[in-house]
């Protein structure tokens, strides 16, 4: 995704090409790329989108990014001088037969799963949420759940792990006192669980926000949660704008909050 700076120029609807509708059910794991262009209520225009199965590789796709400017010109003229102030990738959970998962886990009781919905996400949440909940109630729902699917065979490390576990009498990758992780932030110290993100040791302790608003200076709390929404920036070791939601919480770490404004309404 690439996001311009303010512009005067609006687009006023969503604008997106065909392409768009082909990638959705490629199973080819090569780039692709499609336009999908809007502008936010704060003046910026956002600029996608690329698919490409990389599996957990969260480097940045220069090729991808110089395809999706390309063909966004080709769109709307216009943008060809734009000045992009910010670009940013991230994961789409994906599934062979393009099909969300929804329903119980059949191996871990308790266990519930709402994913697999690729870039559908943010239009399919609600509808996702409504059905997990009456599959989880027992209502009858709405709509059809789709199949539990039989999750991957066990690899050897995770047998050897289960192995170990029962030997032991637990879980050893049980959060207890062993696991936490105390971080100091802003001065003070706030202790969390190995395993969680400096986002959410602070959640975790009902710091819900750190950044305020320009006007009224209002509470901003974090918006996105995968870190494209930089709402969680904060200062690490000195070092500035970390995104608290991808960054591991390490004991010792020593975190200051960016209390910078921001603009009353952004994308």
């Amino acid at each position: 995704m690439l996001v311009t700076t303010r512009m005067p120029h609006r687009v006023f609807h969503k604008v997106y090409d065909a392409d768009y509708v082909g990638a959705v059910g490629s199973d080819d794991a090569a780039l692709q790329t499609s336009s999908v262009i809007e502008s936010t209520a704060g003046g910026t225009v956002l600029v996608g989108s690329s698919r490409r199965q990389a599996g957990f590789d969260a480097a940045l796709d220069l090729d991808a990014v110089r395809e999706i400017a390309r063909k966004a010109t080709r769109v709307f003229p216009f943008l060809a001088d734009a000045a992009v102030m910010r670009v940013y990738g991230g994961f789409r959970p994906f599934m062979p037969d393009h099909l969300p998962v929804i329903g119980a886990d059949p191996r871990v009781a308790g266990l519930w799963h709402a994913t697999g919905h690729e870039g559908a996400g943010v239009g399919l949440a609600l509808g996702t949420a409504e059905l997990l909940r009456d599959v989880m109630t027992g209502r009858p729902p709405h709509s059809t759940p789709s199949p539990s699917r039989p999750l991957a065979p066990r690899s050897a490390s995770e047998r050897r792990r289960d192995r170990a576990r029962d030997a032991a009498g637990g879980d050893p990758v049980r959060p207890g006192a062993a696991e936490a992780v105390t971080i100091v932030v802003d001065g003070e110290p706030v202790t969390g669980v190995r395993g969680q993100s400096i986002a959410g040791v602070l959640l975790a302790a009902d710091r819900t926000a750190w950044r305020t608003t320009a006007a009224g200076r209002r509470p901003r709390g974090i918006f996105c949660g995968i870190g494209v929404c930089f709402d969680c920036l904060v200062a690490v070791g000195g070092v500035r704008d970390i995104r608290a939601c991808q960054r591991p919480a390490t004991d010792g770490d020593l975190v200051t909050t960016q209390d910078e404004t921001l603009p009353e309404t952004t994308s």
